[in-house]
């Protein structure tokens, strides 16, 4: 099986592999009467927070309104001051760290300590639940499948930013296609055979698929591919002893070098280095806590 750009690369530039680990979340949360959140500290995590009611947000040293619909992320350290004070309070929530934390936010376009109303919320809600339920119900609070929901998540909600900033006329009726494209691409779970397999299910033209995914997610469909297949060779060096060769094979490439080659290029190191480093941090997190 045969990915897009698979001897391309152009594609494999190094870039920052983003991990975004959920410590807690809530999901359509209810406070009676209200509430008053007054961190002057802040806390030494990101907080998502999801408004379904109106509420208030201290902005500048002025409490302003936060319309319903709204996202809003605190980073960490800084301080935290919002409330309802006028009825009960609803709304969704989400604790979480990055790493490596530089610049994730600002690639996605995703404004920091700035209220993020959205038309159409539904989306990212279906996805905030579906976190919920694995974190509380599938006991997968560390699990790399929440990691890789969330990190889909903040890539949808940067989707939606650029979207409710462009002319209505330019916004894409692909939208949704798209996004469950990326996430099949970004979690391995799709193996396109080209750019005219995906264009003709779309019922687009290549160049139009190419162009209208590049002016969304800022990136390219090959690129999401190869993103994908390299964080799954990452799983299987962390939780296999799979020769590098046959992970290589299962991922999609046809000899060991080019995916070595690849794999470097992405994660900073060869396979086998990037497989010792990562047991290596396991069996000092395993020594600590005895």
């Amino acid at each position: 099986m045969i990915f897009l750009a698979e001897n391309n690369d152009s594609f494999c530039n190094r870039e920052a592999f983003f991990m975004v680990h959920v410590t807690q979340i809530g999901f359509n949360f209810i406070h009676f009467g209200g509430l008053d959140v007054r961190r002057p500290e802040g806390e030494d995590q990101y907080l998502l927070i999801f408004f379904r009611s109106d509420a208030e947000v201290l902005l500048n040293g002025v409490y302003e309104p936060v319309k319903r619909s709204s996202f809003f992320i605190y980073p960490k350290g800084v301080p935290q001051f919002y409330r309802k004070t006028d009825g009960d309070y609803y709304n969704d929530w989400m604790y979480f760290d990055i790493t490596p934390d530089d610049g994730y936010f600002q690639k996605l376009g995703i404004p920091l300590c700035t209220p993020i109303r959205l038309r159409n919320p539904s989306p990212l809600n279906t996805m905030m639940m579906d976190m919920f339920n694995d974190y509380y119900f599938e006991n997968a609070q560390d699990s790399e499948a929440l990691a890789d929901k969330a990190n889909s998540f903040f890539h949808r909600l940067g989707v939606s930013c650029a979207l409710e900033q462009a002319p209505l006329s330019q916004r894409s009726v692909y939208l949704n296609e798209l996004s469950d494209l990326r996430s099949k691409l970004l979690n391995f779970s799709f193996l396109p055979q080209s750019s005219v397999t995906i264009a003709k299910a779309l019922h687009m033209s290549v160049s139009g698929l190419e162009h209208t995914y590049k002016a969304l997610f800022q990136s390219t469909i090959a690129q999401d591919a190869i993103r994908g297949r390299i964080h799954y060779a990452c799983m299987l060096l962390q939780n296999t002893d799979y020769p590098v060769s046959n992970i290589a094979f299962i991922c999609g490439y046809e000899t060991q070098e080019h995916f070595s080659r690849q794999f470097k290029r992405i994660m900073g190191l060869p396979p086998r280095q990037y497989r010792l480093a990562k047991r290596r941090e396991e069996a000092e997190a395993a020594s600590k806590s005895l």
